[in-house]
């Protein structure tokens, strides 16, 4: 309220997050995990005067409805008219993947799941362990192909010595 007493609109960006617990106020020895589904916004400068748009929600994809059009955003985007937020429960069997996650959370995931299939596939057979040099070294814009010349021929090598171990 101003000084008349009229309702004044609180303009404040709050940054949402994509999973939230509640369990510590509901039941403190637990998760009570909630999901942001979509957001209510109202673009006005008063709390009596506006227009309304909703956001839906799904992971970091976010998509605002306005009317007749839409716009899809990427990643995190700070709603700076948020009026209502829709949370909706997530189900304590549910396995919370990196679809729930932020960004940078979800592509350390990727990461992770990538070196770990590098390290398994290094450990099935000798072959491997130099792609992954290779493409180390290729990737680290190491231009040298007499390094790369003598990765594969020690791996031509191998590969010759695991098929025809008679020769």
């Amino acid at each position: 309220m101003n000084t008349l007493g009229r309702a004044l609109k609180i303009s404040t960006p709050i940054l949402m997050e994509n999973v939230v617990n509640f369990g510590k106020y509901t039941q403190p020895q637990s998760d009570v995990l909630y999901r942001l589904k979509g957001v209510i916004l109202h673009h006005g400068s008063t709390p009596r005067s506006g227009h309304y748009t909703t956001v839906l929600v799904d992971g970091a994809k976010k998509v605002e409805l306005n009317d007749s059009s839409f716009t899809i955003y990427e990643g995190n985007k700070i709603m700076t008219n948020s009026y209502i937020a829709l949370y909706e429960q997530i189900n304590s069997t549910e396995d919370i993947s990196c679809s729930v996650l932020s960004d940078a959370t979800r592509y350390l995931c990727e990461l992770e799941s990538f070196r770990i299939q590098m390290e398994c596939e290094s450990e099935v057979d000798g072959i491997s362990v130099r792609k992954v040099k290779i493409l180390r070294s290729l990737s680290e814009g190491h231009d040298d192909s007499k390094y790369v010349t003598e990765l594969l021929r020690q791996g031509v090598k191998t590969l010759a010595k695991n098929l025809y171990p008679h020769l």
